[in-house]
């Protein structure tokens, strides 16, 4: 669950996904050393992608619609 590899996972998994198709992801307030201390991973990817935010969260997992 270190950033780059979640990171790598997000921006894989975008490239293959169709508008309206859906990218989910748990632990996103993981981090490399401890879950109380996030790298902000899934906010960074939203952002780099002009996301305001999740579709839905629950907990520690999220989902995003492609536009």
């Amino acid at each position: 669950h270190s950033y780059a590899c979640q990171t790598w996972e997000y921006e894989c998994a975008w490239k293959h996904v169709r508008a309206g198709g859906i990218i989910a992801s748990d632990d996103v307030g993981w981090s490399d050393t401890t879950p109380d201390n996030p790298h902000h991973a899934w906010d960074n990817f939203l952002a780099r992608h002009g996301l305001t935010g999740s579709d839905l969260k629950i907990k520690n997992a999220c989902w995003v619609r492609k536009p």
